[in-house]
């Protein structure tokens, strides 16, 4: 063993020497990855967020007669970028090449090369389209992906119900941007398949089916689905990327219905949902819903915990598989005129068993959701002009509590982009499918500000900063009474030609519990990246990042992490690598990094600790109907000889993943 720590620390070091200091943004999932290491999103709500902008760009759009609410649905962009969008394609009929986006102002170097991921440009369509259309004239898809460890954790041996392997498919057919409909089936590692819990195959099936623009029919959904209302008091997806994509997309949130063609088996709904066009002013939106959730129950048979994880691998997991019942109903009218836009959102939402989350005893879940049901109502509202927009959302729920979000963009004033955001959630706030701005999204026990700036210093020179203080009224996980935060961080790039340095500082002060639990203190992050890139051809990308972190705790820990990254392109072959060199005191200090991904495949390791974590992709386009790729992920530690705990405990320093992927489109 000791030999081949020997031998990684060597490989390491001389790999960082022979490649030059760069970054790329090539790709979306590139940027999204940096979003994550910015605002330090939980594992799981990166996949989410993940592997929502992947159901976007497995199905761009034609740029040339989308319509205002599809560029909506792209979160990177902002109200004036979607406005000038839809300006610049109205008075010049289309856009011919992406050499023409440049003519749009406000549109930067970083959204112009994300927007390729995400539409295409195609000719201007024809009328609505006729049955045998929808039959004979989409485009089939069918995506299917299986991971194999190449190690034996714990419960493999003996605890989990099902085999080692996680493997997952996706059929969809689209046409055009009226119909798309699928069907995924996902299973996880150590889940039992066609047998016990799962006699129908796979753990998890999402069938999903959507009308878009059809005459006064604007969106048919059945099956799962999202509904998005105002900026998600009562009703938001899980679709936010922090502080640092509010300030990308000056505070634009998504709106209506959407069909959910995601793995993920948490946040939502399953029956109907129509959004209906009255006429150019006045939509109305109609959505029922009934589906089963994972639950712990107390010993009296009242949920303690709603799970959004929903692993069903050992007995005691698929014991809370589907043990409680949601229906849920609601709607919306919405109003717009001469720039203002006023919509009236109701939701409701019943269970079978009531929540009592108290039941635990900890004091901070004293005041979560509670009951059988839930009725939320909002008045949403907003008024955009082209220098300056308000938007805002007003939330009661059925006790009386109150939510409010209300924000104001100043837009390109001198090159500068203004964005304050000001919030009030009460600590008796009840919304179960409540996601907004906030420390950690939830709609509850927060009150804060928050002053965001974008600066086009020059055209090649960009800074982005923000400043957010909240204040929680009540005690929260790990904080036992009333406590503040205060967050701070400056970004700055420089693109020229073939170069882009970027920089990052984020200072952030938490205030926690003592280890007597009799006072609080404040504990001081300080994190920092810097990056240098430069593409020497189209075919060849290299990148390195470099991150450090110091917590002023107990211990002042400290962490760093310098990543490599190459990316070759040739004909039909692509090749990436990525090599991570991690050296960490603590959790506290742990750093995050992103590495070569499949298609809709989440990669973002968290590294704690010290050692080394390397990846290879390779992807081959068979022909324009096929493509095959695989993956290789390992990761080996220098100190210490076991790796998790529980059933995921595997007793070796490292460990290997290999994934393969294949796609057929007809």
């Amino acid at each position: 063993m000791i030999w081949q720590r020997w031998l990684w620390k060597r490989a390491l070091v001389l790999l960082m020497l022979w490649f030059p200091i760069s970054i790329a943004a090539d790709d979306w999932d590139d940027h999204f990855h940096e979003w994550v290491a910015l605002e330090e999103i939980a594992e799981e709500d990166a996949e989410e967020l993940y592997l929502q902008l992947s159901e976007l760009a497995e199905e761009p759009f034609n740029i040339n007669t989308a319509t205002q609410e599809e560029l909506e649905s792209l979160p990177f962009l902002s109200e004036r970028e979607v406005e000038e969008l839809c300006a610049y394609i109205y008075l010049h009929g289309s856009v011919k090449s992406w050499g023409e986006l440049v003519a749009i102002e406000a549109l930067d170097f970083t959204k112009r090369q994300l927007l390729k991921h995400f539409v295409y440009i195609g000719e201007v369509e024809q009328p609505l389209p006729k049955l045998k259309d929808f039959l004979n004239g989409g485009k089939h898809k069918l995506i299917a992906t299986v991971q194999v460890p190449c190690y034996q954790r714990k419960g493999d041996k003996k605890g989990y119900a099902g085999y080692p392997y996680k493997h997952w498919f996706h059929y969809s057919y689209k046409y055009r941007k009226h119909l798309k409909m699928g069907l995924v089936g996902a299973q996880d590692a150590g889940e039992p398949w066609g047998t016990g819990c799962n006699k129908m195959g796979y753990d998890n099936y999402s069938p999903y089916l959507q009308l878009s623009e059809m005459g006064k029919l604007e969106q048919l959904v059945l099956g799962r689905y999202r509904a998005n209302f105002g900026l998600g008091l009562i009703s938001g997806s899980s679709f936010s990327l922090g502080k640092s994509g509010m300030l990308t997309s000056l505070g634009r949130t998504t709106q209506g219905l959407r069909a959910f063609s995601s793995r993920s088996t948490s946040d939502y709904l399953q029956g109907i949902g129509i959004t209906m066009k009255m006429s150019n002013k006045l939509k109305i939106t109609a959505f029922a819903s009934y589906r089963w959730l994972d639950c712990t129950l107390n010993k009296d048979g009242t949920v303690a915990t709603i799970i959004s994880s929903t692993y069903h691998r050992t007995k005691t997991e698929i014991e809370k598989k589907n043990n409680t019942e949601e229906a849920t109903y609601g709607g919306s009218v919405a109003f717009s005129d001469r720039g203002w836009h006023l919509s009236l959102n109701m939701m409701n939402t019943h269970l079978n068993r009531p929540l009592h989350p108290y039941y635990s005893g900890s004091l901070y879940r004293k005041y979560y959701p509670s009951g059988s049901s839930f009725t939320n109502t909002s008045l949403a509202y907003a008024y955009h002009h082209p220098s300056f927009s308000l938007n805002g959302e007003t939330a009661i729920d059925k006790k009386g509590a109150l939510a409010t979000i209300n924000q104001l963009t100043l837009s390109k004033i001198n090159n500068i982009d203004i964005l304050f955001v000001q919030r009030y959630y009460q600590y008796k706030y009840e919304a179960l499918r409540a996601h907004s701005f906030g420390n950690n999204s939830k709609v509850q026990n927060e009150t804060g500000v928050c002053l965001g700036v974008n600066w086009q210093l020059r055209p090649q020179i960009k800074l982005m900063a923000y400043s957010d203080y909240s204040y929680h009224p009540w005690a929260r996980y790990r904080v036992s009474q009333a406590s503040h935060n205060w967050e701070n961080q400056l970004t700055a790039t420089l693109q020229k030609k073939s170069w882009q340095i970027g920089m990052r500082y984020r200072l952030k002060m938490s205030e926690k519990d003592n280890t007597s639990h009799s006072a609080l203190y404040q504990l001081w992050e300080q994190r920092a990246r810097l990056s240098v890139s430069y593409t020497p051809s189209a075919q060849l990308t290299l990148t390195t990042e470099g991150d450090w972190c110091y917590v002023a705790n107990a211990d002042a820990d400290k962490g760093v992490a310098i990543n490599q990254k190459v990316v070759w392109q040739k004909g039909r072959i692509k090749l990436k690598f990525s090599g991570t060199y991690f050296c960490t005191d603590s959790y506290d200090s742990r750093m995050y990094v992103g590495e070569p991904t499949l298609n809709s495949c989440f990669s973002y390791p968290m590294l704690e600790g010290r050692g080394v974590r390397c990846a290879v992709m390779a992807h081959y386009d068979v022909g324009s109907m096929m493509y095959l790729a695989a993956k290789i992920g390992m990761t080996s530690y220098f100190d210490r000889d076991v790796i998790s705990s529980g059933q995921q405990q595997i007793n070796q320093s490292s460990k290997t993943d290999i994934e393969v992927q294949g796609c057929i489109k007809f």
